[in-house]
């Protein structure tokens, strides 16, 4: 059995039969961890794929380096199941994480997996903004279970109104990302990506898979050599000799 965890931060691979695909944050409580460098140990060396993520951004380019990651790692890996981690700390207006996701995005990510048709274990995770947490986990679960579009956006009274202090909506909204931090993120998206495809390129296959040619059609944006400017400094010299691999 091959089994494919993604979340917000797994832990290390460390047998070949396990595969992750962490997306964190580059927020001060996961320093040092979730680097695009740290992928896997011992036997479950090339098994981790860590997607490091400047603070700020937003949804166009998570969803897009989200679904070509799981697309790429689902066809070279052919994992017999899967376990998807659904933290919360990823939405925007979260106390502790840096990102800036919508509800929507959050939730269309958990139906791209939902969508491949293995067996799939979804747990919760972080979050520290309590009614974003509620929404969210709310929202999520009516997508698994296919009745996402019966449920309405408003929120009804309930006896815990003092947590939806805006409570008239279900689906967390975003903040309107600035252009120039809009086309930034997106070559930072490309770059990774790119990273992370040719470290796919280098794990033996499952019987009779290849990788092709990466389709990047969901990041297409404003490419540039950002990697080395928003990893940490002290990967920057490994993420040059990444980058200029995978162009």
């Amino acid at each position: 059995m091959r089994a494919a965890c993604t979340c917000w931060r797994a832990p290390v691979s460390r047998r070949p039969c396990v595969a992750t695909s962490p997306l964190p944050a580059s927020a001060p409580a996961h320093a040092g961890t979730g680097h695009w460098a740290e992928t896997g140990a011992g036997e479950g060396a090339g098994y981790s794929l860590n997607a490091p993520l400047p603070a700020g951004l937003g949804d166009r380019p998570y969803f897009g380096l989200f679904t070509l990651v799981v697309d790429q790692a689902v066809e070279r890996f052919r994992p017999s199941a899967v376990v998807l981690q659904c933290g919360a700390d990823s939405v925007a207006g979260d106390a502790l994480g840096k990102l800036n996701l919508s509800g929507m995005c959050h939730a269309a990510c958990v139906a791209h997996v939902r969508a491949k048709g293995l067996p799939l274990l979804v747990l919760g995770g972080g979050g520290y903004t309590i009614g974003n947490v509620a929404r969210v986990w709310c929202h999520e679960t009516a997508v698994l279970a296919g009745c996402d579009a019966d449920v309405d956006d408003a929120i009804p009274d309930t006896p815990f109104d003092a947590y939806f202090p805006d409570r008239g909506q279900l689906i967390v909204r975003a903040k309107k990302p600035q252009p120039a931090a809009e086309r930034e993120h997106a070559a930072y998206a490309i770059d990774l990506a790119a990273v992370l495809v040719e470290q796919l390129r280098g794990l033996p296959p499952a019987p009779s898979v290849g990788v092709g040619d990466a389709f990047y059609g969901p990041l297409v944006g404003v490419a540039g050599p950002t990697l080395a400017r928003l990893v940490p400094p002290d990967a920057a010299g490994a993420s040059s000799s990444s980058s200029s691999g995978t162009r």
